[in-house]
């Protein structure tokens, strides 16, 4: 059976870990402290080992003053790091 996603043509290479978590790391600058950077990595690093209980600790916290949204939304758009809650008119969606 074919699959019906096209075949994808770039990311041909994916990163290894540590590019993942540089990615991360320059990605959350100034938008989270670095204890909570180390302590959402090293939550990850035991991703497999977390119960159902413990899934809470996927989430990052914002640094506080860090309410502006970041610059280049692609790069950053994840919701977890973004402060603020959705718009009422999205989640309606």
């Amino acid at each position: 059976m074919r699959s019906p996603w096209p075949t994808p043509t770039r990311c041909a290479r994916p990163f290894a870990r540590e590019q993942y978590i540089h990615k991360f790391r320059t990605l959350a600058q100034g938008l989270v402290q670095e204890a909570e950077i180390e302590r959402f990595l090293a939550a990850v690093q035991r991703l497999d080992e977390l119960g159902a209980g413990e899934l809470d600790q996927l989430n990052i916290l914002a640094a506080p003053g860090s309410s502006t949204p970041p610059t280049h939304r692609r790069a950053c758009s994840n919701a977890v790091l973004h402060p603020h809650p959705r718009p009422e008119a999205d989640r309606a969606a």
